[in-house]
């Protein structure tokens, strides 16, 4: 019985995992003809390493959708939604030196660079900002 309480256990954090991957790849296919034009006017300056700490939130928004990852030490816990009247779905990780990975440890989902957190699914990319 025991064995089953772990399959099952493990199914959900996979199916866990696989929805919050479909998300982000929503979030990302809804916005790449936003974030082609958004991207053209930011400027990225790297941040005084002596004060700098990479602890903290960092968010992305567009319209409805809402994205947000906070990074405290060595794990991140992310926030995701898709619409107005979707569900909050959340997911948690961690984090090695300036890279992200889920709970794991076992699949590289994004990396840190100053006050922005870069993250890909497939071909497309989303920038969060501190």
């Amino acid at each position: 019985m025991k064995s089953n309480n772990l399959k099952l256990n493990f199914m959900k954090l996979i199916f866990n995992k696989i929805f919050f991957i479909f998300s982000i790849s929503i979030l990302i296919s809804c916005n790449s003809k936003n974030n082609k034009s958004d991207n053209s006017s930011n400027s990225y300056s790297q941040p005084d390493n002596s004060s700098y700490t990479q602890n903290g939130t960092y968010s992305y928004s567009s319209g409805d959708i809402e994205l947000s990852m906070t990074i405290s030490g060595d794990s991140w816990t992310g926030r995701t939604k898709i619409c107005e009247y979707c569900e909050i779905e959340y997911d948690s990780g961690i984090v090695y030196g300036s890279d992200l990975y889920d709970i794991i440890g076992s699949v590289k989902i994004g990396n840190i660079s100053g006050n922005f957190i870069s993250t890909s699914i497939g071909s497309s990319r989303v920038t969060l900002k501190k």
